[in-house]
């Protein structure tokens, strides 16, 4: 079920996409954004929903997000999964963001295509 937003990771577009995203069945979500800001809607949502999974980019700015958090990586929620990126040697790219408390795994780079 690919649902786009052309919006920010704060805006009413993203509350909106992950509420549908649930309310129609998806188990996984990719939340290929993230924000220096936090957002307690989607912060809330995403904890009601229970039966789903969020797997949430931990960033590319090369920082450690349990010191400036990124969100929603950083939510510490149990259906949160915050997801570093790796090179393909299986090192921490340079540019991916990290952090022991606000990173739960770090996974190769995914090239995906889209058809419009």
């Amino acid at each position: 079920m690919p649902i786009r937003i052309f919006t920010t990771g704060e805006s009413a577009g993203t509350t909106a996409a992950i509420r549908y995203a649930i309310n129609n069945g998806a188990l996984v979500t990719n939340m290929s954004f993230s924000s220096t800001g936090n957002s307690a809607t989607r912060e809330a949502l995403m904890k009601e929903a229970t039966n789903t999974i969020f797997a949430s980019a931990a960033g590319n700015n090369g920082m450690n997000i349990d010191i400036t958090p990124i969100y929603p990586a950083a939510l510490r929620l149990s259906n949160n999964i915050s997801v570093a990126n790796m090179t393909n040697k299986g090192t921490l790219s340079s540019r991916s963001n990290y952090g022991i408390k606000n990173v739960d795994i770090a996974a190769l780079e995914v090239v995906s295509t889209t058809l419009f």
